[in-house]
């Protein structure tokens, strides 16, 4: 569980949170080109990307033609923004670093929950389990 400085709160008053979401970006029309290479690689960058915005990556895996993450932020830090900078990032690092052709790497939309209903482990186990491409 985090600790943030309230928005709303004098400055010395600390609020205790734990905003948990669980993320599934898919491919741009559900291709299947991710490679372990690639996963890798952006699973440094979403580490990257979530530690500039506040956040903690707790768990990254993914598919060839999806991924899955597990982050831990702010209640100040909406999802959509958390969302749209993963997104971006990881999409420019990819088509440079790996030659990907075309404007979009990713699907507009997004899988987005509060893990609120499950325990933390829980999540993180169904996302260690993914099948890994070779």
């Amino acid at each position: 569980m985090a600790v943030f400085l309230s928005c709303a709160s004098p400055p010395w008053e600390k609020v205790v949170t734990a905003c948990h979401d669980w993320l599934v970006f898919a491919t741009r029309y559900r291709k299947r080109f991710l490679e372990s290479n690639h996963l890798a690689r952006m699973h440094s960058v979403c580490i990257r990307v979530a530690e500039k915005s506040g956040s903690q990556l707790l768990e990254f895996n993914g598919e060839p033609d999806h991924a899955h993450l597990l982050i831990e932020h702010s209640p100040a830090t909406s999802v959509s923004q958390l969302v749209s900078q993963i997104k971006g990032v990881t999409s420019r690092v990819l088509r440079k670093e790996f030659g990907f052709q075309g404007e979009r790497l990713w699907s507009p939309g997004y899988f987005a929950s509060s893990t609120g209903g499950a325990s933390i482990e829980t999540v993180r186990e169904y996302i260690k389990s993914q099948d890994e491409p070779d």
